[in-house]
């Protein structure tokens, strides 16, 4: 069988503490008051507990290089943080967010994230010209895949994963 190019992240695997190199603890990419401002603003159910700072059970972080910087001095790095809270047994709750990395924050308008499903469809979209943050919430049953793709300019990295 031909295997693809894409390296699928498998999140399942995160559950067992076991992690591909590329994703690593957040507080080693980035800063507490990056941290914190990570998934402000997220929705919650009402069965949230207030005290809850919609903090995920398992939180990891991915540098992204998007190579040579533009001319117009975008962003060239950013990190891909992705939250996961189990529901139950076949669920699992998703919080996704890109954050700039560097002193250019302002280069966040600059970004474009499109969440696909398995099919390659796109289900939703945003970028910080539309809010503050780049972020997506969802939930997924186990076995479901679906992939990032963040456009800075004309250039395009995509992340798929596997629930």
């Amino acid at each position: 069988s031909v295997r693809e190019l894409v390296n699928i992240v498998k999140l399942s695997e995160w559950l067992q503490g076991q992690f591909q190199a590329a994703w690593q603890a957040v507080d080693s990419i980035l800063l507490p008051t990056q941290l914190a401002t990570a998934w402000r603003g997220t929705t919650r159910n009402l069965n949230d507990r207030a005290d809850d700072d919609a903090e995920y059970l398992i939180t990891r972080v991915k540098v992204l290089d998007m190579g040579q910087p533009s001319q117009s001095g975008t962003l060239t790095r950013a990190a891909l943080l992705i939250g996961m809270t189990p529901i139950n047994d076949t669920q699992m709750n998703l919080g996704l967010h890109i954050c700039p990395l560097g002193e250019s924050v302002t280069a966040l308008q600059d970004i474009q994230v499109r969440l696909l499903d398995e099919d390659g469809m796109e289900v939703g979209q945003a970028s910080a010209a539309m809010t503050e943050t780049i972020q997506f919430q969802f939930s997924g049953q186990i076995g479901e895949s679906f992939s990032v793709a963040i456009t800075i300019d004309d250039r395009t990295l995509t992340e798929a994963f596997e629930i």
